[in-house]
């Protein structure tokens, strides 16, 4: 009888290789780790004068490898399935390395297994063959030397399970900067053996940025490249793809938000600009600390958001020292979560204008001697020096550092924030003309940071000047 199937070894060889020379050594590395070994030996070496490498892989497991047929069945039962602490569960790690050897031999302690193209596949378990503990893996490929390089460089990503060395340098750990539990996705073998999805709490490692940027490892080895400022460590199987070198998008967003709701207090400028802290920022289980941490690296301690209903205030925000953050800063959805951390106030919490303040007007009853007569400089300043009959008003608002406000040839004065005493003043002090000309800049225009509005103070200093040197006895009638 024939098998329903047969592999093109060649074929499949090609499409093994499309995932780069890396995945060899990870491969057969990572099956000894998931074993009872206690140490892992790699020897990598050229074939003189051929383009051909010679990878031996050794370790000190009991067991051994407890079936041979295994090394050349495809998908084949794994004893890893049911267990998401390890890494493989398709049992198809050595058959693809195998895909691609020239030839190979698999010794352990349950026999002997070769590989060669001549005479095919021939295997024994007579006692001079078998190993008394451990497996030796060994195998000629097809490669260039500039591919073993490309090859042995990959190798020092990984972060080794358990003491592991290549030609003779040991693979170092990473070290962890915050290590977490967390719930996420993963894959396990139900009662028939049949591999399905599930939620498990797991154990997450946060390492260190490393020269090649941010990675997600399943369990000690390399996934996939993410851009973000730091490596991640899953110690628990990861859903992956087909090809096994990626994770999926839903997967990375869970990963990405735990690890900076993880990561808040140590979140620098590099990290809140990241892709991970824009993934995050989105997530509903973001934490408002989390949120807080992100907005603060990239904008600092003081940060409003823009109010479109009211630019004066925007600008009297930035004017102060605050951060304006416009409203396309950030995503809908990011927005959401920055509101219900209570992250950043809008600029007319403290900086409104007009009756949004929260403010008062203040009746004629009540307005000091001090205050008429700062109105009255007020109106014969305004027509002098912007041309304009104003109004001129008070309100007591203590819910804002606002001053003063002006727009629509009103003026208004907050009391609230000045204090009575301020008007008690000569109507010469030049902290009160100051405040005046400030002001009376908004008639021409209402950014404070733009070129027009400074041009507008000059050019309102110039003709207070003038009407100072030709009409000295403008003020006479007030009392100094």
């Amino acid at each position: 009888m024939t098998d329903w199937l047969t592999v093109d070894r060649k074929g499949l060889a090609k499409v093994v290789l499309r995932r780069g020379y890396a995945f060899i050594l990870y491969e057969l590395i990572q099956n000894c780790w998931d074993t009872n070994a206690t140490f892992v030996d790699v020897k990598v070496k050229p074939v003189a004068g051929k383009p051909l490498v010679e990878i031996t892989v050794e370790d000190d497991d009991p067991d051994g490898f407890r079936d041979l047929t295994h090394a050349y069945t495809l998908y084949a039962e794994s004893e890893k399935k049911g267990d998401p602490t390890k890494r493989g569960f398709m049992n198809l790690g050595e058959k693809l390395v195998l895909a691609i050897c020239e030839e190979a031999e698999i010794r352990s302690t349950t026999g002997v297994i070769f590989f060669d193209k001549e005479r095919g596949r021939r295997s024994s378990n007579l006692p001079n063959t078998r190993r008394d503990k451990g497996t030796v893996f060994k195998a000629i490929l097809r490669m260039t030397r500039e591919q073993m390089n490309e090859m042995l460089t990959a190798a020092f990503w990984l972060i080794p399970a358990i003491p592991t060395t290549i030609n003779g340098q040991r693979l170092m750990e990473i070290p962890v900067k915050r290590s977490f539990e967390v719930t996420l996705p993963t894959m396990i073998a139900d009662e028939e053996g049949v591999m399905k999805p599930t939620r498990r709490k797991t154990k997450v490692e946060v390492m260190g940025l490393g020269s090649e940027g941010g990675r997600i490892y399943e369990l000690g080895i390399p996934v996939c490249e993410t851009g973000d400022p730091w490596c991640v460590n899953i110690c628990q199987k990861v859903p992956l793809n087909a090809d096994r070198d990626n994770v999926t998008p839903a997967f990375l967003r869970e990963v990405r938000v735990a690890v900076v709701n993880a990561m808040k207090d140590e979140i620098k400028p590099e990290a809140a600009a990241s892709p991970a802290a824009a993934s995050a920022l989105a997530n509903p289980a973001i934490t408002p600390e989390a949120v807080k941490a992100i907005i603060t690296a990239k904008y600092g301690e003081r940060v409003m958001v823009a109010d479109i209903k009211d630019q004066q205030a925007n600008h009297a925000a930035m004017a102060a020292g605050e951060v304006v953050i416009p409203g396309s800063a950030f995503s809908k959805d990011q927005w959401e979560q920055i509101r219900a951390a209570g992250a950043v106030p809008v600029t007319t919490t403290k900086y409104a204008t007009g009756s949004e303040s929260g403010g008062s007007t203040m009746f004629e009853d009540k307005l000091t001697a001090g205050m008429k007569k700062i109105r009255w400089l007020a109106k014969v300043l305004a027509k002098r020096l912007i041309g304009y009959d104003i109004e001129v008003y008070f309100e007591d608002s203590k819910n804002t550092s606002r001053l003063a406000c002006y727009g629509n040839r009103t003026l208004t004065f907050n009391v609230g924030t000045l204090g009575e005493w301020w008007f008690d003043r000569s109507p010469r002090n030049e902290e009160i003309l100051d405040l005046l000309l400030h002001e009376f800049g908004h008639e021409y225009e209402s950014n404070h940071l733009s070129s027009a509005y400074y041009a507008a103070l000059t050019k309102l200093g110039a003709r207070l000047t003038g009407i100072a040197l030709n009409e000295p006895d403008l003020f006479s009638g007030v009392d100094r």
